[in-house]
C-alpha cells in the first residue's frame, strides 16, 4: 500500500502531459494565466520565509573556468568545470552547452531583487555563474516594503540595475513604458541550443514572458495560494466521529469539491471559540498582515463570479460578488488567531507550525517550513486546493533593464538561472521549479511530496496576486488593502468599502492615461 508521503506517478503524469499539451484549463477571465496544470503582490510579490535548507552535495570545482577554445563545446565543459550535484542530481549543463565558458571574463552586471528567499537563491546561482563565466554579478537587495519603489526609480533613471526580479505584475507595467527590455532577438542570437521554451509550463510561460507580443521576462518562481492542514487531525477516528455528530456529514481532507459553507463549518469545529473540545485554538489562518489581506478575499471572489479586472481594465467586484466574498473573509476572520492582521510572512507561518492550528492558506514555501527544526508538526502536514477552487495565482520572473549597457551578459545570466539544470540550485530555498521536466525528475518531487497538488492548484489558478494593470499596480494593490481593511475593522460597510474601491480604482487607471 502507498503511503500518503510517497509519490504516485501514475497520479503526476496524467497532469505533466496535460502541461506539455498546453492544454487550456482555465474557465475564468484570467485564462491567460494558465492553461498549464500547473503557479504573485506580492505576493505584489510573494514574499518567502526562510526555511532549514536540507543538505546539498556540492562537488568541489578545481579552479577557476578557463577559456578554452574548441569546436565542441562539451569538451569546454568537462575540462575546465566540474558539476555540482544538487539534491541527488548532477548538473550537467550549466554552462548551457558551453556558451558560457570563459566568454564574459570582466565584465560585471547588477541584479536587484527584494530581501529574503529570492535573494538566497540568487546568491547561490550567482556564485556558480561567476565561476563558470569569470563575470561578476552584484547582487542588491532591498526591504519587501520598498524593493519596488527601489527598482522602479533605478528603470527610470537608468545606470544601475542590469536585471530585476520581481513579480510578473509589476514586469508587465515596466513593459508597457519601455523599461524593460524586449527579449525576442536575444532569445535567437544569445540563447543556447537546450535552452526550451516549450518545457515551461506552458500557461506560466505565454503568461510570465509574453507581453504585448514581446517577450519580456523570463519565469523564475511559480506560485499558487494553497490550503494547508494538519493530517493527523484529519485521520483521528474520534475527531471524525465528533464532527460527524456535529454536522451531520464525514469529515473530510477540503478540496476544490468542498464548498464554502463545509469549509466554514470545518474551520469552526477546529476553533476553541466555536468548539470547546477542539484540540487547536484556530481553525483557520492566513498571512493578512499588510500588503496581504487582499488575497483572502481574493482566494474566494471568482468563486463568487467576480474578479478584479476584466482585460478594459474594469472594475468587476463592486458587486453582489464582492459582498460574499467579503463576508467570507470575515467569517474566516472569527476562526483566526485575533491579532492577524499584525502577522508576516514569518510570524504566520510560525503560528501553523507552533500547532495551534488545523488549517492556513499560503505560498508553497510554507512547507519546507512546516518542516524544519522547530516545527511541531513535522511529517503531519498536507495540501490541497483552496476551498471554491479559484485559488489566488503568484509568480516571479527575470526581466533586463532596457537602460543596462550589457544585455547580452544580462540575457545570458536570466537565461542560466531559468535553465533546466540552473533552477535546481534555487529549489532548496523555496523556490520551486518552473520547468515541466524537473517535475518529471523522481528527485525533485521526492523533495517536496506536495508537488503534485501544487500543480493541480495552479491548473486552478483564477485571479492574480497583483492587480495587472500596467503602471498602477502598487497603487491599486493598496487600494484593495484598504477596502478589506475597512470593511474587517468596520471602519466602513462591505458595500460602502467596495463603492470606494472602485471608485479609486477609476481614478487611478483613468489618470494614467489607460481609459
Amino acid at each position: 500500500m502507498q503511503s500518503k508521503n510517497e509519490i504516485d506517478y501514475r497520479v503526476l503524469a496524467p497532469m505533466l502531459n496535460k502541461l506539455k499539451q498546453g492544454e487550456d484549463t482555465m474557465k475564468k477571465p484570467i485564462a491567460l494565466l494558465l492553461s498549464f496544470a500547473m503557479i504573485a503582490c506580492m505576493f505584489a510579490g510573494c514574499n518567502s520565509g526562510e526555511s532549514k535548507q536540507p543538505e546539498t552535495t556540492n562537488a568541489p570545482t578545481e579552479g577557476k573556468v578557463e577559456n578554452v577554445e574548441t569546436e565542441d563545446p562539451k569538451v569546454s565543459e568537462d575540462a575546465a568545470f566540474v558539476a555540482p550535484t544538487v539534491l541527488g542530481i548532477e548538473l550537467t549543463n550549466l554552462t548551457l552547452d558551453g556558451t558560457l565558458v570563459g566568454k564574459y571574463e570582466g565584465q560585471t552586471i547588477t541584479i536587484a531583487t527584494c530581501e529574503g528567499d529570492f535573494a538566497t537563491a540568487l546568491e547561490n546561482q550567482i556564485k556558480t555563474f561567476e565561476e563558470i563565466t569569470g563575470a561578476t554579478v552584484v547582487l542588491n537587495t532591498f526591504p519587501g516594503d520598498s524593493y519596488m519603489e527601489k527598482i522602479q526609480m533605478d528603470l527610470n533613471a537608468g545606470g544601475n540595475f542590469d536585471v530585476i526580479l520581481m513579480p510578473i505584475a509589476n514586469i508587465h507595467g515596466y513593459a508597457t513604458t519601455g523599461l524593460v527590455a524586449d527579449m525576442t532577438n536575444m532569445m535567437t542570437d544569445w540563447a543556447s541550443a537546450s535552452y526550451d521554451v516549450d518545457d515551461f509550463l506552458t500557461g506560466l510561460f505565454n503568461t510570465y514572458a509574453r507581453y504585448n507580443n514581446k517577450l519580456v521576462a523570463l519565469p523564475y518562481k511559480p506560485d499558487i495560494i494553497m490550503n494547508f492542514y494538519r493530517t493527523d487531525l484529519f485521520e483521528d477516528a474520534d475527531l471524525q466521529a465528533k464532527f460527524k455528530e456535529m454536522y451531520g456529514y464525514d469529515l473530510e481532507v477540503p478540496s476544490d469539491k468542498t464548498t464554502l459553507e463545509q469549509y466554514l463549518d470545518i474551520c469552526k469545529f477546529f476553533t476553541k471559540k466555536f468548539n470547546p473540545d477542539s484540540p487547536t485554538t484556530y481553525g483557520y489562518c492566513a498571512n493578512a498582515g499588510a500588503g496581504n489581506l487582499r488575497w483572502i478575499w481574493q482566494n474566494r471572489l471568482p468563486a463568487y463570479g467576480g474578479n478584479v479586472v476584466d482585460g478594459e481594465f474594469n472594475t468587476m467586484f463592486n458587486n453582489e460578488a464582492g459582498v460574499d466574498a467579503m463576508e467570507y473573509l470575515m467569517a474566516l476572520a472569527e476562526c483566526a488567531p485575533e491579532n492577524w492582521e499584525e502577522f508576516a510572512w514569518e510570524s504566520a507561518n510560525a503560528m501553523f507550525c507552533s500547532g495551534d492550528v488545523a488549517m492556513m492558506e499560503q505560498w508553497p514555501g510554507l512547507y519546507n517550513t512546516t518542516q524544519a527544526e522547530g516545527s511541531a508538526i513535522v511529517g503531519k502536514v498536507g495540501a490541497s486546493v483552496t476551498a471554491g477552487g479559484t485559488p489566488v495565482l503568484g509568480g516571479w520572473a527575470l526581466a533586463i533593464a532596457a537602460k543596462s549597457d550589457n544585455q547580452e551578459l544580462a540575457f545570458k545570466f536570466c537565461e542560466f538561472c531559468t535553465s533546466k539544470d540552473g533552477e535546481i540550485l534555487k529549489v532548496e530555498n523555496t523556490m520551486d521549479p518552473c520547468r515541466v521536466s524537473n517535475y518529471e525528475r523522481a528527485e525533485i518531487v521526492a523533495f517536496n511530496p506536495l508537488y503534485p497538488v501544487m500543480i493541480e492548484c495552479l491548473s486552478l489558478g483564477a485571479s492574480i496576486a497583483d492587480v495587472d494593470v500596467p503602471i498602477v499596480t502598487s497603487e491599486l494593490n493598496n487600494v484593495l488593502e484598504l477596502t478589506c481593511h475597512y470593511a474587517l475593522n468596520g471602519e466602513k460597510s462591505i458595500e460602502d468599502s467596495l463603492a470606494w474601491a472602485q471608485e479609486q480604482f477609476d481614478t487611478i487607471i483613468a489618470d494614467a492615461g489607460l481609459k
